[in-house]
């Protein structure tokens, strides 16, 4: 069951990644794509990040972060400024995912429902892009893996 929802989670969230980390948007609005964190305090560098609006109804912003050796870390909450906890209600849950990939093995994280802990921070939506915090500790989807911790700011547009 757990490999079945991070299999869900990571399919959402690489659903809307590739394209230009920084492609020209009309005068005067914010064509940013940037993910500043860390995973276990070292600086994770995408090459490619995407923020996409989901779920009409129950509304979701998710953003990805990749680099070309396929590590990915994704993280998502409803699209509205707040402070929203993994283990929160289901209109008011953020989560996050994780792919660590280490030459030709991969191990995937989650942080959704009991699997991990934290909050994704809205501060700002709107509808041309969205910034905010994420402050996850990650756990493995499969032993013998160690828990992972996530920090940093995301300012994306769409």
């Amino acid at each position: 069951m757990k490999r079945l929802r991070l299999a869900c989670a990571f399919a959402f969230l690489v659903a809307g990644c590739g394209g230009s980390d920084n492609p020209p948007g009309p005068s005067g609005v914010s064509s940013t794509k940037t993910v500043t964190v860390t995973i276990d305090g070292v600086a994770f560098t995408p090459d490619f990040v995407t923020a996409v609006r989901a779920n009409p109804g129950v509304e979701t912003v998710t953003i990805a972060a990749s680099t070309t050796s396929g590590t990915t870390v994704g993280f998502s909450a409803p699209t509205q400024v707040g402070v929203f906890n993994v283990n929160g209600p289901v209109t008011a849950r953020g989560q996050g995912t994780m792919t660590i990939i280490s030459g030709s093995t991969g191990t995937g994280y989650l942080a959704f429902l009991t699997q991990g802990s934290g909050t994704v921070t809205i501060s700002s939506i709107n509808t041309t892009a969205v910034t905010g915090r994420v402050d996850l500790v990650m756990a493995p989807t499969a032993a013998p893996a160690a828990n992972k911790t996530v920090s940093g700011t995301f300012n994306v547009a769409f």
